[in-house]
């Protein structure tokens, strides 16, 4: 039989037992952009795929594999989420996932960049090609050397990158050859990603975090400071939303824990602890509480103290009554023997007087039973002749108008009855609703002005890296600098100068200062919102609270002045207000003090002063501390004065004015330059930490300042900023250098590779074995 026909009869058979092989279902994956969706959505389901037949237990080996990429992600989010749960600062804790993120983003771009990329401008060969087979499983086209699906490449295709890799034409068996160097082609490159990648991901990772910090940063500070905002301008539908009646429900439990008991001191000082606002002397509200509550009418209530106090009283009336004998001694009466305190705490514990609530007719009757008992005691006297018995008996009143029966009825009964329930409820009602209120408040303050992971301290990081810039600091000017305060003085000091000289430095430097100060006031408090809020929130609760009873209360909220206009000093609005005020101002003169130093700089050549004391000023004005200005720059008064007035008398500079008049800042920083002038250059006496002294400025209801005011007038220190500036950049600097080179060297090294690979170096211009 020839072989034609035996084709034939295999081609043509219909025998029910004979199978014939599927077609081949395999095909290239192309990798494009417009691709990429569908692609990472059909591997998104295969995953899934995967995890349900595992679970089954019906998975293969490359579903398996699958599940343990799953897996590695899976272990890389729980440490991420364990690590963000212990970092203080939302930067930090989102710093984690963008750490993992990095992480694996660095193990899927580093052998496109450097190993696939390279390799298909190089020799034309994809290394990183991907095929999908017949059961739809998508695998490296060059995964298993052994067995490479070369059936899924066109003669075209085949042809294309023989032609790239310049393989002569003319040869037999092209197309094996061609395979063959594009299969070590692709051993080597991915041998080259397996040495490279343990070097290479922690370098990316560590290269990608650094360079997202910044924009993390400021998206998180957008972000924090757009929902402030948005939540200070409703906060009181807010907190109405999020009002808890925590102080309400703790009475009404307090209540009905002790409805049936008198509310004596230990209940009242739990209740007025419950009802206590945070950050209050809780004596105010013992006060209030005391007024508010009413006495259950015609009861009273006896405590041990009051029990102790009328026994006393019947002992010491008897123990001061002295007669004299037959023979004229003078001897006191043995007052045990009359009114015995073992008899009285006795009849007390029989009867349960202590702790109960008597009416005024339950209590006389009491009180007879005990009266009673001190006559009968004076019967029994057998020393004491008659005449004496009746005027120890004599001295036993026996009406209300008793000082007995007024101790024992000097305790009010004060209930839990349904009035004073309401007052409590109440009262209660009226806390927890301005705490929802002061809540938003505190939000807002502290979420602006506050300390660790604030707006005001990326603002303040802000500052540090762009007065660096503004002030055209290079890398080699913040190594030398950033070394000691003294270094940076001298730097400072020749930037400073010029700036001053060159008339285009000094406008920019001067107008992106004034933005700065814009920028730092519009984030933090545009147009004295909050002021007005805390204002309107405090007058208002203050005018509620007395109107419910609690005038101390109200009191410390606003202070004691009827001028609902007026800021009293001490208040819990005045320390909102101006713990705020202050915060903001810490951060704002301190940009005011470089402007101010430029401009002294610039009108310096045009003064008629001497050298001396301008030199000494610019150096002032540069690194004066705060301390430096207590302790009058180690000179005497008078000279002190006069470079106060070099310093900050004289007007601005026309340039100066110019700038700041476009920036709507001129009245202020003209104030401002008052202020020092007035307050920090006018005192004679030396100054200590925190001394007060007086001076004309009005500040809240105060006219006096302390040392604290005077230094947020003059800012803080430049050379100290611009040397934490330069060690935080300087720091960085190296850090990339460290990271950074090594980097770089490894990524030309792996490119460099490249060229040598897929070539014969046995025979020139020949083909690979």
């Amino acid at each position: 039989m020839s072989v034609n026909s035996i084709q034939n009869s295999i081609t043509n058979r219909n025998d029910a037992g004979y199978v014939r092989p599927s077609p081949p279902k395999g095909r290239l994956i192309k990798s494009d952009i417009l691709g990429a969706p569908v692609l990472f959505a059909e591997d998104i389901g295969y995953k899934a795929r995967a995890l349900k037949h595992a679970i089954k237990g019906t998975a293969n080996d490359h579903e398996l594999g699958k599940i343990n990429d799953l897996g590695m992600f899976a272990g890389g989010l729980g440490i991420a989420s364990y690590l963000f749960t212990r970092r203080p600062v939302l930067k930090s804790r989102t710093m984690e996932f963008i750490g993992l993120g990095s992480f694996l983003a660095s193990m899927l771009v580093w052998p496109q960049v450097a190993v696939r990329l390279p390799a298909r401008l190089i020799h034309g060969v994809d290394v990183q090609q991907k095929y999908e087979d017949s059961f739809g499983r998508k695998k490296l086209f060059f995964q298993d050397p052994q067995y490479i699906p070369w059936d899924l490449y066109s003669d075209e295709d085949i042809n294309k990158i023989g032609n790239r890799m310049r393989v002569p034409k003319d040869i037999p068996n092209r197309r094996e050859a061609i395979q063959a160097k594009m299969k070590k082609v692709a051993v080597q490159n991915n041998t080259l990603w397996m040495l490279t990648a343990g070097f290479a991901t922690p370098i990316m990772s560590a290269l990608i975090c650094n360079r997202l910090e910044k924009p993390v940063e400021n998206y998180l500070k957008n972000r924090q400071n757009k929902k402030l905002e948005a939540n200070f301008e409703d906060f009181e539908q807010l907190a109405a939303e999020r009002k808890k009646p925590a102080r309400l429900n703790a009475v009404k439990e307090l209540i009905k824990k002790n409805h049936d008991n008198p509310i004596n001191k230990r209940i009242f000082d739990e209740m007025c602890q419950i009802l206590t606002l945070d950050g209050m002397d809780i004596r105010y509200m013992k006060q209030d509480l005391n007024k508010a509550l009413s006495f259950t009418e015609g009861k009273y209530h006896v405590t041990p103290e009051i029990f102790d106090n009328f026994a006393d009283s019947w002992h010491k009336r008897f123990a001061e009554f002295q007669l004299c004998d037959e023979d004229g001694i003078v001897r006191p009466i043995e007052a045990d023997k009359i009114i015995k305190k073992s008899e009285l705490a006795k009849i007390a514990e029989d009867e349960k007087f202590i702790g109960n609530i008597f009416t005024e007719a339950e209590m006389f009757e009491k009180h007879d039973k005990f009266r009673n008992n001190v006559f009968e005691n004076i019967k029994k006297l057998t020393d004491v002749s008659d005449y004496t018995r009746e005027m120890l008996e004599s001295l036993v009143d026996g009406g209300k108008n008793s000082s007995e029966f007024k101790i024992l009825t000097q305790n009010n009964a004060l209930m839990f009855d349904s009035d004073n329930k309401a007052k409590i409820e109440k009262i209660a009602d009226m806390i927890d609703d301005f705490e929802s209120k002061r809540a938003g408040i505190i939000e807002f303050k502290t979420g602006k002005t506050g300390r660790g992971d604030t707006v005001i301290a990326k603002l303040w990081t802000d500052m540090q890296s762009d007065v660096l810039r503004i002030f055209e600091f290079s890398a080699e000017d913040i190594e030398k600098a950033g070394v000691h305060e003294t270094a940076m003085l001298e730097k400072l000091t020749q930037k400073f100068e010029m700036f001053a000289c060159n008339k285009e430095k000094y406008n920019n430097a001067v107008s992106k200062l004034a933005q700065m100060f814009v920028k730092v006031r519009k984030t933090l408090n545009d147009d004295g919102k909050y002021e007005e809020k805390v204002k309107n929130l405090f007058n208002e609760q203050a005018k509620t609270f007395k109107e419910g009873g609690l005038v101390k209360m109200a009191e410390r909220l606003t202070g004691p002045s009827e001028d609902p206009e007026k800021l009293v000093k001490g208040s819990m609005r005045h320390h909102y207000e101006v713990n705020f005020k202050e915060r903001i101002e810490d951060l704002e003169n301190t940009i005011r003090r470089m402007w101010n130093a430029l401009d002294f700089f610039k009108r310096a050549p045009g003064l008629n002063e001497s050298p001396e004391n301008i030199a000494y000023a610019k150096e002032l004005f540069l690194n004066a501390a705060n301390s430096t200005y207590e302790c009058k720059f180690n000179c005497s008064s008078e000279a002190y004065k006069t470079l106060i007035r070099i310093m900050y008398a004289a007007p601005y500079h026309t340039d100066t004015i110019a700038i700041l008049e476009k920036n709507n800042l001129l009245k202020g920083a003209q104030a401002l330059r008052e202020d020092i002038v007035k307050l920090v250059g006018n005192h004679t006496n030396e100054l200590k930490p925190h001394h007060i002294y007086d001076q004309a400025l009005e500040y809240a209801v105060d006219s006096k300042v302390s040392s604290q005011r005077r230094g947020r007038l003059i800012g803080n220190k430049l050379t100290k900023l611009f040397f934490k500036s330069s060690q935080a950049q300087n720091n960085t600097n190296k850090w990339l250098k460290v990271v950074g080179i090594p980097g770089a060297i490894l990524l030309g090294a792996t490119i460099l590779a490249q060229f040598s690979f897929g070539k014969d170096k046995t025979k020139k211009g020949g083909l690979n074995d």
